[in-house]
């Protein structure tokens, strides 16, 4: 767990008498960390200290709250309630996307579109910020499917029924090579829904793990289609690092949203907006992770220099671009450096 189940006991440091010290704690500690019984707002805020009775109250369904704590059980009893909380967020949400909304929609593809768009606008949070909810965005839009109203992110969406395999189909090739390479170019959430239409699996992967080698150019279409000549491409999932797939439903189970935005942060850490920057170290990320250990050296990573050449044919010293590229990887704290040519896994 994620949770830090510490009393904050620098809160306490002007109080006298124990009983304020650890009524003022554990108030601080319940309001950051529990979640509301009654709605499941994720937070509850804590009362001025002249009210009678109440302690905290959740700004969602105004309900008020009296904190009793005693020592020895109350860490028993935080713990309980966190995972409660888990179990609770997992069983209060409704896995089945809505078929009324799909009615009035002829083609199967409008239909999902309609119904996994509404599902995450209502049940899903934003993962950059934590906003529990997601806003969904006009039709008109050519990209974005939703958006997050407190820190303006907007999102993509791609849904399959079953799972997705090393290739996700995807739409007009040059477009998409355009908006991955743009400075608004959207996050992607992937769904992956059940015959019986139940949301099993959402990844969330950030805008900046895309890069246009990772898209592959699908041949035209023929003289004899409707759409003759048009072209479209497949995103290769397989080559995306796993630092950039991030779970927030996983077997219809919701992630903990402070370890997925914690996962995100450190995502975004290796963020770059310059293309050949952030190929290569997404190149070099992936390289990484083909190595089974958590600890390994440069020797090893030497051995990707053909396939790496081979990617990058106008780079005539691609092992000094790999050290260059650890360095760049160990200063944003992807990985550690043990000194003599050893490296660690952070990510």
């Amino acid at each position: 767990m994620s949770i830090d189940f510490s009393l904050d006991s620098k809160l306490a440091s002007k109080y006298k008498s124990n009983a304020q010290k650890i009524r003022v704690m554990s108030e601080s500690w319940v309001g950051k960390n529990l979640f509301c019984p009654s709605c499941g707002n994720p937070h509850l805020s804590n009362l001025p200290n002249n009210k009678p009775v109440a302690d905290l109250r959740c700004e969602h369904c105004e309900e008020v709250y009296e904190l009793k704590s005693k020592s020895g059980v109350f860490s028993l009893i935080v713990m309980k309630l966190y995972i409660m909380k888990k179990v609770i967020i997992s069983m209060s949400i409704d896995f089945s996307l809505d078929s009324k909304l799909a009615s009035k929609y002829k083609s199967n593809a409008q239909k999902i579109r309609v119904m996994s768009e509404s599902w995450v606008g209502k049940n899903l949070f934003c993962p950059s910020c934590g906003n529990p909810h997601l806003s969904n965005l006009p039709n008109n839009k050519p990209v974005a499917d939703l958006r997050c109203e407190h820190c303006e992110e907007v999102y993509e969406l791609k849904s399959k029924k079953g799972k997705f395999g090393n290739k996700i189909t995807a739409g007009n090739y040059s477009a998409m090579i355009h908006r991955i390479t743009s400075s608004d170019n959207p996050d992607l959430f992937l769904m992956e829904y059940t015959d019986g239409l139940q949301v099993n699996n959402i990844i969330f992967i950030p805008k900046f793990f895309l890069v246009p080698s990772m898209i592959e150019k699908r041949k035209p279409l023929s003289s004899a289609a409707r759409r003759s000549g048009w072209t479209g491409c497949n995103i290769l999932y397989s080559k995306i690092p796993e630092q950039g797939k991030i779970k927030v439903i996983d077997n219809q189970q919701m992630s903990d949203k402070k370890g997925v935005i914690e996962k995100y942060a450190k995502a975004k850490k290796l963020q770059t907006n310059n293309m050949e920057s952030r190929t290569w170290l997404l190149d070099i990320l992936y390289c990484i992770n083909s190595i089974s250990n958590i600890e390994f050296s440069l020797q090893e990573m030497y051995s990707f220099t053909n396939e790496l050449q081979l990617k990058h044919i106008e780079n005539h010293n691609v092992e000094a671009k790999i050290r260059q590229q650890l360095q760049v990887l160990r200063d944003r704290g992807g990985i550690e450096f043990l000194g003599k040519g050893y490296y660690r896994k952070v990510l």
